[in-house]
């Protein structure tokens, strides 16, 4: 805080109130609000380490649920729209023409009524298993104005209704899950044919010691007394949380039966995942038309010798081939036929053997777009 002598006024500058007063900033003091609202579990949290019980997110205090989508918010406002969506190979056409979407683990809605918001012919369906959650998302769809295209309901991400979904969202959720593999299962049994899984994940490398950095710690911190606790409270066996990496999370959806993995985008706080249940963004319907364009050219005759020449003459076959010595027999090389499309590629095989880490000069750190180095 400044003071302002002469008036005997506390203010803040426009920088401080950006980031200390706004929603729709950084919100630093939202980070608190969590600490403070999952300390007050640390007695439980403390005992569930000597005897192995666990701790469920709905035991929590309310500022935990209040202060986590005050953290994660502003950073879905800086993102998901201009940037995750746009990512995705054709979401933004599917949600502008008025797709239908279901956001799992929604919270208290913030990522649901975005979403509609900036797309007004998309409907949105969101889910999640905490009844006190569910209804802050209603108060908040109906005071943003969206809630004759957004529904909320409590539900398991195993259990959300609908099918034939366009896009299926997920934000920072998964990882907290006891059984994610059966809600990946059921994520690609909700999605139409040509459907995508857009999965946003806290930023974690695959390596430990890559983490000990400012977000990996809070990061660490938020999973021990929360994700992990969580993933414990529930049936599967699974606890991966909030650093659980990229490798765990393509197995996860590998062993849910998904075609398609990458990562489309990240920021120094998330890593997006576009999934597919189809092999590549063309799907059926460009296998469909490569059959009949391959059936059409089967079925045409063959082209005649003054056709033929006509096409050496415009350029379309070279005219600058070294004549064949006379009395020697050439023969041309087999040459495999081009296939019209490619075919679908395994999504993942687990290595046999840890390979060798390249350097950091070396290294990828996603699939496409400007590379940046996590903080």
């Amino acid at each position: 805080m400044s003071y302002q002598p002469t008036t005997g006024e506390f203010f803040m500058t426009e920088e401080q109130a950006f980031c200390l007063a706004d929603p729709n900033g950084p919100n630093f003091s939202a980070v608190f609000l969590v600490g403070l609202g999952y300390l007050r579990a640390e007695p439980r949290i403390t005992e569930a380490f000597r005897t192995g019980a666990a701790l469920g997110w709905h035991e929590h205090d309310e500022d935990v649920f209040v202060g986590g989508d005050a953290f994660f918010r502003p950073g879905y406002v800086a993102e998901l729209v201009p940037n995750w969506i746009p990512a995705l190979n054709g979401v933004h056409e599917k949600l502008t023409a008025g797709a239908r979407v279901a956001d799992v683990g929604c919270g208290l809605g913030s990522s649901s009524v975005l979403i509609a918001e900036a797309y007004p012919r998309a409907t949105v369906v969101g889910s999640d298993y905490h009844p006190e959650s569910i209804e802050r998302a209603h108060k908040r769809a109906a005071e943003s104005g969206v809630a004759d295209r957004v529904r909320f309901e409590v539900a398991t991400a195993q259990t959300f209704t609908g099918t034939g979904y366009d896009l299926v969202t997920t934000f920072d959720a998964l990882h907290d899950m006891g059984d994610p593999v059966g809600a990946a299962r059921h994520v690609r049994e909700a999605l139409a044919p040509h459907g995508t899984w857009l999965l946003v994940e806290p930023y974690a490398s695959d390596v430990v010691e890559e983490n000990f950095n400012p977000v990996g710690r809070l990061y660490y911190a938020g999973s021990t007394f929360l994700c992990v606790p969580n993933g414990l409270s529930q049936p599967g066996g699974y606890a991966l949380g909030a650093q659980a990496g990229e490798a765990a999370i393509r197995d996860v959806v590998s062993r849910a039966g998904f075609r398609r993995f990458r990562r489309a985008a990240q920021t120094p706080f998330n890593l997006v995942f576009e999934i597919r249940p189809q092999p590549c963004g063309l799907t059926a319907h460009c296998l469909s038309r490569s059959a009949t364009l391959a059936d059409e050219r089967r079925r045409s005759p063959p082209a005649s010798p003054r056709a033929r020449a006509g096409r050496a003459q415009t350029g379309r076959r070279s005219s600058t081939r070294s004549p064949r010595r006379p009395g020697r027999r050439t023969r041309r090389s087999a040459r495999p036929t081009r296939p019209i499309h490619p075919g679908p590629a395994p999504l993942w095989s687990p290595p046999t053997a840890s390979p060798p880490r390249p350097s950091r000069e070396h290294q990828v750190v996603f699939d496409s777009g400007p590379t940046r180095r996590p903080p």
